[in-house]
Parts: C-alpha cells; sequence; structure tokens
C-alpha cells in the first residue's frame, strides 16, 4: 500500500500573528503617513494612501480586502502589476546554529521575508529554542549595533547559523551557507528577514511580473529560469 508523504512544516515567516485591528485604527496609522512631522510619512505614496483612506472612509475597503492603487487610482492587478512596484517573496529553509561555532546539528524549518535591503539576518528566540544545546555554542555572547530602515539603533546578541533553502515540497535545495544573525523576541507582527550569506551564494532575480523569485547558484542557471 502506498503511504502519502510526510508534509513538511516550516512556520510562516511572522510567528506571531497582530490581533485583528479595527478600520478607524488602520485610517489613524495611514493618517500619520501624510503628517511631514512623523517618521511614516512619504511624500512618495500621498496620493495612494489618500486613497485608500478615502475607500475605508466611504465603507468600500474592509480590514483584509485587496485593493490595487497606483497614482492616488484603484486599478487592476494586471496594471499595477506593470508599475515597477515592490514585492516580498518568502522562502523556506533549515537552519541550524553553525557547526564552526559549537552548533549541535540540530535544525529547525522556518519561512524567510527576502529583504535585499537586510545585511544580517532575524533570528527569533523561538526558533533558537529548537536548535538543541547550547553549552559548547560560541555565539550569543556579544551585543552589536543594529541601525534599521528609519534610522532607529538597537542593541542585540549576535549569532551564528547555518541556512540551507528548501522547495515547496521542504527538500533541500542548494548547498547550506553562512549568515550572521540577531536574536529577536518573537511578538506580534515580526517577520524573519534574511541576510547577506544569501546573496554571496545564490543568483536571485523576478519576471517582470515579480509574482516569482527564480533562484540559481550560477548566473547561467538565473538567465534559464528567467527566459
Amino acid at each position: 500500500m502506498n503511504q502519502e508523504p510526510k508534509k513538511i512544516y516550516f512556520r510562516p515567516s511572522c510567528p506571531v500573528p497582530r490581533p485583528p485591528i479595527t478600520v478607524q485604527e488602520r485610517i489613524a496609522v495611514l493618517k500619520r503617513a501624510l503628517d511631514p512631522k512623523d517618521f511614516l510619512y512619504s511624500l512618495k505614496q500621498a496620493k495612494n494612501v489618500e486613497a485608500v483612506i478615502r475607500l475605508y472612509e466611504d465603507g468600500k475597503l474592509q480590514i483584509g480586502e485587496e485593493v490595487w492603487i497606483s497614482d492616488g487610482a484603484v486599478v487592476q492587478k494586471e496594471e499595477y502589476e506593470h508599475t515597477g512596484k515592490h514585492y516580498f517573496h518568502e522562502l523556506l529553509a533549515l537552519i541550524r546554529l553553525s557547526l564552526w561555532a559549537g552548533g549541535d546539528g540540530s535544525t529547525t524549518n522556518i519561512t524567510m521575508m527576502n529583504d535585499t535591503g537586510s545585511d544580517i539576518m532575524t533570528l527569533l528566540d523561538t526558533d533558537l529554542a529548537n536548535l538543541g544545546n547550547l553549552d559548547n555554542y560560541i555565539g550569543g555572547t556579544d551585543i552589536i549595533p543594529i541601525s534599521s530602515a528609519n534610522g532607529i539603533v538597537e542593541y542585540l546578541w549576535r549569532h551564528y547559523l547555518d541556512v540551507q533553502l528548501c522547495t515547496q515540497a521542504g527538500e533541500p535545495m542548494g548547498r547550506w551557507f553562512d549568515e550572521i544573525a540577531v536574536l529577536r523576541r518573537a511578538y506580534p507582527g515580526i517577520a524573519t528577514l534574511t541576510g547577506s550569506g544569501i546573496r554571496r551564494v545564490f543568483w536571485m532575480g523576478t519576471s517582470p511580473i515579480f509574482d516569482t523569485l527564480a533562484i540559481a547558484e550560477t548566473r547561467g542557471g538565473m538567465t534559464s529560469l528567467l527566459g
């Protein structure tokens, strides 16, 4: 009798979801993006933010619904996909504490947001708890400053990870590579971001439609994927 293959679970990139918010709470946050004195202010997105606020106020948009806005007007998804806006892609991976740093080889499955603006990976405390015995591990002993996009500097524990990407079926893909990570507490809405190590090992690119991220270990492989 044929047995169904065992399903491999990868925890989501945001393991602790935010509690549900109301329309009024969402509008309040959006209005901050229109205030030049607020760090969320974005002149570039002002027309789009104003359009979304109107949709919420007129009852034409509810929390959880999807809408596509370009230059202050509602457009079809197909139109938006050709305007050059940004997408986030998620990657499945195995992680372990680096063997050279004393990790015992224990692994855990995670999902990461591919963030090309991030040069250091996120390690959540809930994942560290799954990475085995720390007695011989030399990471997590120094604190380093981390500067975020909004200019805020945090001081976080540094860790050393081995990472291996996986296919959608959970099969290992490519070789293990090194990443430096900072330890963060898992709180509602926090995401696991990629670091710079992945970009030293893999070529990554998107098609003009942006909905799929192609990954290859060679430039030739990238060309064949996007061709």
